[in-house]
């Protein structure tokens, strides 16, 4: 019996499930992404970050699927930025020195976002499931 998925909007539908998506969906689910930061970015510079980055995440984890690698290499980047946080809220860190470390974690993921996006899935079945069909 499939448990039963939660009501996402169709772009965000494969964050429920161990899925495989294509280059093509995981560039419009980017997009979307990226809009809707730049929609919330009109009422604050912080406002929904930590949303549009879980989004993010839930969008790599299927393509890294796709190309045969593990969705938890998409934490990374927010791995790195809790333990900023963490850090500077001890006070171990100078704000100069935090801000540099986002900006490289921004990078990272960045490059992460690129990288996925341009290299080709896998053709066939893979630990992760079939091949990605079309999905837009």
């Amino acid at each position: 019996m499939r448990a039963r998925r939660l009501w996402l909007p169709r772009p965000f539908r494969y964050a429920t499930e161990m899925d495989r998506i294509g280059r093509k969906s995981f560039w419009i689910c980017v997009a979307l992404c990226a809009a809707l930061y730049a929609l919330l970015r009109v009422f604050s510079p912080y406002y929904g970050v930590g949303g549009i980055a879980a989004a993010v995440v839930l969008i790599l984890r299927p393509r890294l699927h796709d190309i045969g690698r593990s969705g938890w290499w998409s934490i990374i980047p927010f791995g790195i930025a809790i333990a900023m946080l963490a850090l500077l809220g001890t006070n171990l860190l100078s704000d100069a020195l935090a801000l540099q470390l986002f900006i490289a974690a921004g990078v990272v993921l960045a490059l992460a976002i690129v990288i996925a996006g341009a290299i080709p899935g896998q053709p066939g079945r893979n630990r992760y499931g079939g091949p990605a069909g079309r999905t837009f």
